[in-house]
This record gives structure tokens, sequence and C-alpha cells, in this order.
């Protein structure tokens, strides 16, 4: 799902109805969603709808684990990214196609991309 300030009347990602809409959870979705681009905080923030404060409760310990890296510096912004060497981001990934692939009609073929 992409996290624009049009499609913010999008249904939920199946990510956020198996694990909750919580601003942890949505913020996981978009990071998910997005993994081959970088954002700064504010980014992350209007694209999701989270708060500045909110994300900040969690952009500190999503950073210690490794789970988001800084990836560069354009101009006073730091650009983050999903870290995809990560072994826990790397499950996250994983069970993202799954419940991707479980909610997909019978009859559509299953082409996910594992492991990028």
């Amino acid at each position: 799902m992409s996290y624009t300030i049009i499609n913010k009347k999008m249904q939920d990602s199946i990510f956020i109805r198996t694990f909750g809409k919580t601003p942890k959870i949505i913020l996981l979705d978009f990071l998910l969603d997005n993994d081959i681009f970088d954002y700064s905080k504010s980014e992350i923030a209007q694209h999701t709808g989270i708060s500045r404060v909110t994300l900040d409760r969690y952009w500190d310990a999503l950073v210690k684990d490794k789970i988001l890296v800084k990836s560069r510096i354009i101009g006073r912004a730091s650009l983050y990214k999903l870290n995809k060497e990560n072994p826990i981001v790397k499950k996250l990934i994983e069970l993202d196609n799954f419940l991707t692939c479980q909610k997909l009609p019978s009859k559509t073929p299953a082409i996910v991309a594992l492991g990028q």
C-alpha cells in the first residue's frame, strides 16, 4: 500500500489488519512496503499519518536494534531505510510476504519475491 496523502482512504494492508492499527505496526508496514527507498523522519511521519512525537517514541529503539539504518544526509536531513541485512527485518519481510500470499484469491498465481 502506498502512503501518500491521496491514498489515506485506502484499505489497511493485511499486515495492519493482522497485527492491529497501532503506530508501531503502521510504521513497520510503511517501511516494509517501501523498503527500497530512504526517508527522513518528517517524510515518514507525513506518509504514515503518525505524529513526530509518536514516531520519536519508537525511533531510537529501531535504530539501536539496527532495524533502521541511516542511508545518507541531504542538507540537514538524515535519511533512513529498512536494514534488509538484519535477521529480524528478513523475517518481517518473509512474514509480510506470507500474509500477502495467504490473502490472494486462490485462482490468482502468487508471484512474490522473497528475500529481496
